[in-house]
């Protein structure tokens, strides 16, 4: 009984931000009673549901007004749908290559700060096999696409994400000191590819290769990766093909006129 009020609230509240937000079209600034009039919802909830927004950086308050406006960050929400749905788009017959290539499972992926953020893949049809699905959050610096995406990011940047927050460790492998990540990332730029074996779980090992826009860019990250016991067994082999796939989705990427 009590689960049906709490969905309801909780619906209703979406909906009250998304009038919210809405309201905006074709005005730069609205003020509280400016956004409880448009909407219909009551100020005081017009008035807590704006500085949630704001907290979350989709609304900034002008000072000296008062009055709020949309901030950068919804812009940037619509812009990160396009690129995962271009980079996906143009990447996806690679995967499906790279998979019946090595019998691996492949997957792209993106950088939201210091998590990866899976937007497709194509699984092995090893019954043992690296299993991660669309959606999912990797800790960047401790999987192979994560520190491709990191090691194409600017020196500033890195230093700027690493020294707000720690690495944790998942197994004993992982490289928790941001001095020797800083490293190996200087490495994975300058040879192209990054590998990481049972950095975030023992037994499982990866390559992957970076997806670049126009201007060098980079956009996305494949990896091909499965058991670690198989992936050193053909290790070059996978290396290789995860390589051609990054240069040959780049290229599609381009084509397309991506940038």
């Amino acid at each position: 009984m009590r689960h049906g009020p709490a969905q309801g609230g909780t619906t209703q509240t979406v909906r009250r931000v998304v009038q919210i937000l809405k309201a905006f079209d074709g005005s730069r600034t609205l003020g509280i009673a400016d956004l409880a009039g448009r909407t219909g919802v009551p100020r005081s909830s017009v008035h807590r549901i704006v500085r949630a927004l704001v907290d979350e950086a989709l609304l900034t308050q002008d000072t000296d007004s008062r009055r709020y406006e949309l901030s950068l960050g919804v812009a940037e929400l619509g812009a990160g749908t396009l690129r995962a749905n271009g980079v996906r788009s143009a990447s996806r017959p690679m995967l499906l290559e790279t998979r019946s290539r090595t019998n691996e499972s492949v997957h792209l992926g993106v950088l939201e700060h210091l998590d990866v953020v899976i937007i497709d893949t194509a699984d092995s049809h090893y019954f043992v096999r690296e299993v991660t699905v669309p959606g999912q959050r990797l800790p960047a610096h401790a999987v192979s696409t994560g520190k491709v995406l990191l090691a194409h990011q600017g020196e500033a940047t890195l230093h700027r994400w690493l020294a707000a927050g720690r690495l944790p460790a998942f197994t004993p492998h992982t490289v928790t000191d941001p001095g020797r990540l800083l490293e190996e990332l200087r490495q994975v730029r300058a040879q192209g590819y990054a590998v990481s074996v049972g950095e975030l779980e023992e037994g499982i090992a990866g390559a992957a290769a970076p997806i670049f826009a126009r201007g060098w860019v980079v956009a996305a990250a494949i990896s091909v990766g499965g058991p670690a016991a198989r992936f050193a067994e053909h290790r070059e082999e996978l290396i290789a093909a995860v390589c051609d796939a990054g240069r040959a989705a780049t290229t599609a990427l381009w084509q397309m006129g991506w940038s």
